[in-house]
């Protein structure tokens, strides 16, 4: 079962994200605390302005920055990560569900954006308690500025324990009404959402990396 794009925009999108403030979910000392880190729209505007990256890696180690989930710092053999958070949809499609979902944006470490083309990899590593499929949406901008969409795919069932997925651009496609659209060519990252519907079967993301592939 998936669900559409309008569907997840209403839970996950907050209103097509200007992206002024994030929030994001700590844990600390066994605490839930909720925390939001205050991006100015001059930072913004200057690093959507610069040339943009091809390559880039999420980096959980240094806490959750503005990704959305339970952060879990390293542990013995177990690598930093996010958890995911319940949201219940009540009015979907399908009836209601709940998705269990970890949201990592994508920007460098000097405020540039990610570059998404028809050559590029979206790889991401994390684990499961259980084995489960999972649902990769893909939120793009134009190049040029504006919105260019939601972009979905749906994963085999993964194995219970650690695993590494590697979803190529043609994989991705614009969910239900227009299944056969992929991503348009030269469109710049926003965010990977990465979740479980109606099961909770553990999941941690790890990292979520885009690249080109090659």
């Amino acid at each position: 079962m998936a669900m559409s794009e309008t569907e997840i925009l209403q839970f996950l999108m907050r209103s097509r994200e200007r992206i002024s403030a994030a929030v994001w979910v700590v844990v600390r000392d066994s605490h839930v605390a909720e925390e939001a880190v205050v991006v100015s729209d001059e930072a913004r505007v200057e690093g959507y302005r610069r040339e943009p990256v091809r390559n880039w890696e999420s980096d959980l180690d240094r806490g959750p920055a503005r990704a959305e989930g339970v952060w879990k710092p390293a542990e013995e053999e177990r690598p930093a990560r996010l958890g995911t958070i319940p949201k219940f949809l009540p009015d979907t499609h399908d009836g209601a569900v709940t998705i269990h979902s970890v949201r990592v944006p994508a920007r460098s470490a000097d405020g540039r954006s990610v570059e998404f083309t028809s050559d590029s990899v979206v790889r991401i590593r994390g684990y499961l308690r259980r084995p489960e499929s999972i649902e990769v949406m893909l939120g793009l901008n134009l190049r040029k500025g504006g919105w260019a969409g939601n972009f979905f795919h749906r994963t085999k069932t993964l194995p219970a324990g650690p695993w590494e997925i590697e979803i190529p651009a043609v994989y991705f496609k614009k969910w239900r009404y227009h299944a056969k659209t992929t991503p348009p060519e030269l469109t710049r990252v926003r965010q990977t959402v990465v979740y479980t519907i109606d099961t909770d079967a553990g999941l941690e993301i790890v990292s979520v990396e885009i690249a080109e592939s090659g």
